[in-house]
């Protein structure tokens, strides 16, 4: 850390990432000390482990005028008194997007923080992972300053079907777009209570993951006018299956998305088909489909679509695809722009790999992800000698 501060480029830096360094608060001490941050807008000290002393350094640092998002998720050490002095602060009155997620704040500590008049511009709070439960939930929702907030993340705070309830009904979540509610046991019942609410018509991006959404919780989804401006929706680890992929892909609504993720979600083979086959996925630029039990089947599917020419990035690692679905992937001029290909932990060997090296279609990958397949020596040798650098083996 000392050697970082006394660095002349800080005086330069506008965004300063120092996630997942075992930072302690000595170091944050650091660096709240360094006079060399006024540029600084974007901190990210998230999975380190920071107490509530490192938290009140920051907060009492003069140096971080223009701080405008402070992620500090995952240190476990930060509690309730450290919120409190991050509202408490004169200083971050600039902040409008703060990250508290997996930390040990309760609902003391996240009053503090959405009831304080120095933090008026926030407008993105990640509380996921502090045990909040539906009461807890309920009440925070009660405060009227809720209502300025333009993201909230909620993961792993068990709020379940009342808590997903509790936030159909809040009135206050109007200007709500990024709505984060990733292991909330919410399951169908909860997704169709958020799917007919009126007051979250402005999401833009909907986290349902690891919720326990089936098809019936996909169906409301796809047939609710109120999420037709979601560009981005999570549900992997849901249980959808074919049926799941057939609610979905019946939406007249959700014509906007972007990105979808849909990681071991028990699509196999047949609901790849159905994602294939749908226009609804010709605004794509990013599929995530891993874990989910495709073969070369699903991969020669994904790879005739006429429907993700825009796509950018596909995951389909910890599948069942061979040397088959590798040489589909390789030969489609359907998939132009991609430049993200994840095929790791699948059955692909020395056929496959050299497949993929030799395609012509793939000019725009910028990285490549092979790791955990049977490739040998001559596999290896095509691949390094097609994509170099861009090549995870």
């Amino acid at each position: 850390m000392r050697g970082l501060i006394a660095s002349p480029l800080l005086r330069r830096l506008a965004s300063l990432d120092l996630s997942f360094n075992n930072l302690i608060d000595g170091d944050v001490r650091l660096l709240a000390a360094c006079a060399t941050l006024q540029n600084l807008t974007t901190l990210d000290l998230g999975h380190n482990d920071i107490r509530d002393d490192g938290v009140e350094d920051l907060a009492s640092s003069p140096h971080l005028p223009n701080l405008t998002s402070l992620e500090l998720s995952f240190n476990r050490g930060i509690t309730d008194r450290g919120a409190r002095a991050l509202a408490a602060s004169p200083r971050l009155g600039r902040l409008n997007s703060l990250g508290l997620s997996f930390c040990w704040v309760s609902l003391e500590g996240a009053r503090a923080v959405v009831t304080s008049r120095l933090l008026e511009g926030l407008r993105t709070l990640g509380l996921g992972g502090c045990a909040l439960g539906n009461e807890m939930l309920a009440a925070l929702l009660a405060l009227p300053h809720v209502g300025r907030f333009h993201g909230l993340s909620l993961d792993g705070n068990g709020i379940g079907l009342a808590g997903a309830q509790a936030l159909a009904e809040c009135v206050s979540l109007r200007e709500l777009t990024r709505l984060s509610l990733h292991g909330n046991t919410i399951g169908n019942i909860g997704t169709e209570a958020l799917a007919s609410s009126p007051q979250l018509s402005h999401l833009t991006e909907l986290d349902l993951h690891g919720n326990g959404v089936g098809p019936a919780g996909v169906q409301a989804l796809a047939s609710s006018p109120h999420l037709a401006g979601l560009t981005c929706l999570f549900l992997s680890e849901c249980p959808l299956g074919q049926a799941g992929a057939e609610a979905l892909v019946s939406s007249p609504h959700l014509t906007r998305l972007s990105e979808l993720y849909l990681n071991g979600s028990q699509l196999g083979d047949g609901g790849t088909r159905v994602l294939a086959a749908s226009p609804l996925l010709s605004r794509l630029r990013f599929l995530q489909l891993a874990g989910n039990g495709i073969s070369d089947e699903g991969a020669r599917a994904l790879a005739a679509s006429p429907y993700l020419s825009r796509l950018t990035g596909l995951r389909l690692d910890g599948n069942s695809i061979g040397n088959a679905g590798a040489a589909a992937l390789a030969t489609s001029p359907a998939l132009p722009r991609l430049s993200w290909l994840c095929l790791e932990a699948n059955d692909i060997d020395d056929e496959g790999a050299i497949a993929l090296a030799a395609s012509p279609h793939l000019e725009r990958l910028t990285q490549l992800s092979l790791r955990y397949n049977p490739i040998d020596d001559r596999g290896r040798e095509a691949l390094q000698r097609r994509f170099g650098q861009r090549l995870e083996l």
